[in-house]
């Protein structure tokens, strides 16, 4: 198989995934999203080091998570996300639920991480997804089962993933007052 065949997977169409997920697709403008995987990391890693460290444990009014509690957020749904994408690209039909993000952040103390430690877990969790994604068949990339009651498709997991974080990166960026937006 063609590297561009690997690649060039196509955008997800709205039938393939539940609707929550659209709000995060809808982000991703790039046509390669194997590519658009690989340059967020660079990026999101770039900007998570600017972060100053005296905001990590910060709660800032109206939000409910600290940064480091959202940035578990972030780690824990690169895992649920990839996991259900390899599930539902190797042809599995079981029904695969939902998460519940909150229990989730209370349950492993994101309060107590230190910033290069989640860093570095979720250049980890991307790195293995690249790998993940990148050897997947055009037939695994349109397959489609039930995640979170819905149909969702390998594809769309994949871009729900790079989405899911622009989508918390842009709300961090203006967090911590950042006065342009970092493309992440």
């Amino acid at each position: 198989m063609s590297q561009e065949a690997i690649y060039e997977v196509g955008y997800p169409a709205p039938h393939e995934y539940p609707p929550f997920m659209g709000n995060y697709i809808q982000l991703i403008h790039e046509s390669n999203i194997l590519d658009a995987m690989e340059e967020q990391s660079g990026r999101f890693r770039d900007f998570l080091e600017s972060v100053p460290a005296n905001q990590l444990h910060v709660l800032h009014a109206p939000y409910t998570w600290t940064i480091a509690e959202v940035l578990g957020h972030c780690n824990d749904t690169e895992r649920v996300f990839s996991y259900r994408a390899m599930r539902i690209a190797a042809g599995d039909k079981t029904v695969l639920p939902g998460f519940d993000e909150n229990l989730m952040v209370a349950a492993f103390d994101y309060g107590v991480c230190d910033l290069n430690d989640l860093i570095d877990e979720w250049a980890h969790l991307r790195r293995s997804n690249i790998h993940l994604f990148s050897r997947l068949s055009p037939r695994q990339w349109k397959e489609i089962g039930t995640a979170n009651d819905a149909p969702c498709s390998t594809r769309a997991l994949a871009y729900a993933i790079v989405g899911h974080l622009r989508h918390h990166a842009n709300i961090l960026q203006k967090r911590i007052g950042r006065k342009t937006s970092i493309a992440v």
